[in-house]
């Protein structure tokens, strides 16, 4: 639709006589608008479905996500995984990375945090990922609110997987999003 209407602008622009230079004005500045936004639109795709995710898999996607992170955001954000993640379907890690992305997402816009850890182990037959931060912390008032779209898309997208997303925030100390995805048990 943006290439479509960036060609209409283009036929436009090239139609307009110079004595109607404010129109023309108009159109060029629209034409300029049309390209950031396609810039953008490329942007946010590649960010909420990033192709390092399909090519090499779950852990470089997250780490990637978090360098990227901590580079737009500039808030101290690490990231440790101890467990290989192999075994996941294509579903379950696209719901993993879509989790890290919004809680990363929830902590710069909200929180006031100077540091996030995210974590990715197993415990027994559950994978495990954690994003704690230090910030602000949020009131039961704000975790059940039904602005908290975003805990709410998480915990939607844990339970489509199969997993179970739970939040512990202590004001002023912070909050921790833990996601626990069940994992199939080796076949001996």
């Amino acid at each position: 639709m943006l290439t479509g209407l960036k060609m209409d602008l283009s036929l436009i622009a090239s139609r307009l006589h110079d004595d109607n230079s404010e129109l023309k004005q108009r159109v060029v500045s629209s034409l300029a608008l049309v390209d950031e936004s396609m810039c953008s639109v490329q942007s946010i795709a590649a960010r909420l479905r990033p192709r390092i995710l399909h090519q090499f898999g779950l852990l470089p996607a997250l780490d990637w996500l978090v360098q990227d992170f901590r580079e737009r955001s500039g808030i101290d954000t690490e990231f440790v995984a101890s467990a290989l993640v192999d075994s996941l379907l294509p579903e379950e890690a696209t719901a993993v990375f879509r989790i890290v992305q919004e809680s990363l997402s929830n902590v710069a816009r909200h929180a006031e945090a100077k540091c996030i850890d995210v974590s990715l182990e197993r415990q027994d037959d559950w994978l495990v990922v954690e994003i704690h931060d230090d910030g602000k912390g949020l009131s039961q008032d704000e975790e059940t609110s039904y602005e908290s779209i975003g805990l709410f898309g998480m915990r939607e997208r844990a339970l489509a997987v199969g997993g179970e997303l739970s939040l512990v925030s202590i004001l002023g100390k912070g909050t921790l999003v833990r996601l626990r995805l069940p994992l199939e048990k080796e076949q001996t």
